[in-house]
């Protein structure tokens, strides 16, 4: 499903042991490795047959010798074979059921490598979403009003528009693919309109003023630890929680002034994993403000002092190395924050502090996130500067998910004009009436 042809390779070649020496025909297609393990962390002990993700299979004929006796003839004789073979894997590819066609697309893709876990785990979560309605129903047989009933039957069941939204994304993929593979004449996706996430997506908001410096003054006292310091992490540069829990010692250079932001912790079902980050414009380099670059220094210290309690000091041989793949926020046993951990502490520090957002509800820790943009933006940062910290890789994405509209904001945008016009305008004024005449 990954191309066009469902054989990636044909060629002939001479049967030398058989009388007549015949010609053969070779066909063959890669399949997802059964024996295939995951690259571990550390030193690879994987044997060589659990390291390829996909393996070769192939299917053979051999030619009649009265009729093929010529190469140029077992070339011909070899398409038209591969022809058949290729219409009747199309065939039975199109008279799957859908579910089981979308389930094959996501193995399809996650042994090729070009899925992360976390994004193979999203899939599957999207892709029952479809078992009720398309458990039977043929591939060729999926039209638009079908996906049209079925899109409007999760919004019926009360999924949030974001879910509804995600499994027809999915689909409309794999349909796109289906039609370059020949099982479908066109997307029955297109035209689908995905339900409007306006009441189902929670607005992003930065802290109020009070909470801000109720968690500003929190901070101050709060010492060193692995919590705070992931905190601050991303009130002061906006990074991403996964980026904060993936990041090490190594990626951070307090005498450079730089952090680099190189991975991220992935989910997949209950596991989590250390990835890269989220796209390309995530892996980033942020300044260390000066602030910030003390806490930093802070947190090293009590890391190596319990380092040193436990016998391990600096200047012994292998130190910078072992310190530097220490995760600034975890223990030092080498483990690290997960998201669910740092997001439960979180939650019990804004309900203990009262931490709500600018429209009263209790803030979350991507908040911070938000916090951290808006903040730059309304003290003038050029947006420019605040994508690229942030690790987006359009200005555009910044503008719309955080900039705010609020009232204040609004206000001050207008007073801004005005001040412009108002330096614009000439020293004297000529009144003029209605008519344009002067009055």
């Amino acid at each position: 499903m990954e191309s066009t042809d469902f054989f990636q390779q044909s060629y002939v070649r001479r049967r030398t042991t058989m009388a007549l020496k015949p010609w053969e025909g070779i066909l063959k297609h890669k399949v997802p490795n059964p024996a295939f393990v995951d690259k571990p962390e550390g030193e690879d002990t994987r044997r060589p047959e659990q390291r390829r993700r996909e393996v070769w299979r192939q299917r053979t004929r051999v030619f009649d010798p009265e009729t093929v006796r010529t190469k140029t003839q077992a070339i011909q004789a070899l398409a038209a074979w591969k022809a058949e073979e290729e219409r009747d894997a199309r065939a039975v590819d199109a008279l799957m059921p859908v579910a089981e066609y979308v389930a094959r697309y996501i193995d399809s893709r996650e042994a090729a490598g070009e899925l992360e876990a976390s994004t193979v785990c999203d899939y599957r979560k999207s892709a029952r979403r479809l078992d009720r309605a398309f458990s039977k129903l043929p591939m060729r047989n999926l039209d638009r009003k079908g996906v049209r009933a079925w899109k409007d039957g999760l919004v019926s069941d009360g999924l949030a528009p974001s879910t509804v939204t995600k499994a027809l994304r999915l689909l409309r993929m794999v349909c796109e693919q289906a039609v370059m593979d020949g099982d479908l004449p066109d997307n029955p996706c297109r035209g689908v309109r995905a339900p409007s996430l306006g009441s189902g997506k929670r607005a992003r908001n930065a802290l109020s003023d009070a909470s801000m410096d109720r968690l500003m003054e929190t901070l101050a006292e709060a010492g060193s630890s692995a919590f705070t310091t992931a905190v601050q992490l991303a009130v002061r540069t906006g990074m991403r929680q996964g980026e904060i829990c993936a990041l090490r010692w190594r990626d951070v250079d307090l005498t450079g002034g730089r952090i680099h932001v190189t991975h991220a912790i992935g989910q997949d079902g209950g596991r989590f994993y250390v990835k890269a980050p989220k796209n390309e414009g995530s892996t980033r380099s942020i300044a260390i403000p000066p602030d910030l670059g003390g806490v930093l220094s802070a947190r090293r210290e009590a890391v190596e002092a319990a380092l040193a309690a436990g016998g391990m000091r600096r200047g012994q041989r292998g130190y910078e190395a072992a310190f530097g793949a220490l995760f600034v926020v975890g223990g030092i046993d080498g483990s690290f924050y997960t998201p669910t951990i740092l997001s439960r502490e979180w939650k019990a520090l804004a309900v203990a502090l009262g931490i709500v957002d600018t429209e009263g509800r209790r803030a979350t820790f991507h908040d911070l996130r938000h916090t951290f943009a808006t903040v730059a933006i309304a003290a003038g940062e050029d947006v420019a500067g605040v994508a690229g910290n942030l690790g987006h890789s359009q200005i555009s994405t910044t503008l719309n998910m955080y900039t705010t509209s609020k009232e204040r904001s609004k206000a001050s945008a207008m007073g801004a004009v005005e001040r412009a016009l108002r330096g614009h305008a000439p020293a004297d004024v000529v009144p003029l009436r209605r008519d344009g005449t002067q009055g």
